[in-house]
């Protein structure tokens, strides 16, 4: 369930601040390509770029608490096909199980998972429309904001790249 190397398991013992990038294992339009930011980060050697692929909202509880384990998370950059009210990591299906979406809050909150990230940790949401309807909207932007209490969330309001708003 988990698509991972044995290079992401042995980052973990970095020192550096930790990058945790969570993307789908499948990208039908390339979306998720490696971009400049990215090659950025690695080249300069700042951060500890942590990367997996889940494959259900499980999943991605499992990924935050595995790699906080070892150190908390600085930058959680979260990657999948979205809209206002879910980010798919399976391309293949919309089964509520392979997203996240805002039925999972609770679950989330209930697994103590603000407890993993850094106190001045950020949140990029790499997923289209997740922060449609702003401050006051009712999305998946708003429901991080609220399981990550405190943190700064980073998410499109529209179909978009991250290299158009970050």
């Amino acid at each position: 369930e988990l698509a991972y190397n044995t290079v992401t398991i042995d980052r973990l013992e970095d020192k550096r601040p930790t990058f945790l990038m969570i993307h789908p294992k499948t990208d039908w339009n390339n979306a998720f390509e490696v971009n400049n930011q990215l090659d950025e980060l690695l080249l300069h050697g700042v951060y500890n770029v942590v990367y997996f692929e889940p494959e259900s909202d499980t999943a991605f509880t499992e990924i935050i608490r595995k790699v906080a384990a070892k150190k908390k998370i600085t930058i959680l950059n979260v990657g999948g096909h979205g809209s206002i009210d879910r980010t798919t990591f399976n391309e293949k299906s919309f089964d509520e199980s392979d997203t996240l979406d805002l039925g999972d809050e609770q679950e989330m909150k209930d697994a103590g998972l603000g407890q993993y990230l850094d106190e001045n940790a950020i949140i990029i949401m790499e997923s289209c429309s997740t922060g449609s309807g702003g401050r006051e909207g009712e999305n998946i932007a708003n429901m991080m904001s609220r399981i990550f209490s405190g943190r700064r969330v980073f998410a499109p309001k529209y179909p978009t790249s991250v290299r158009e708003y970050l």
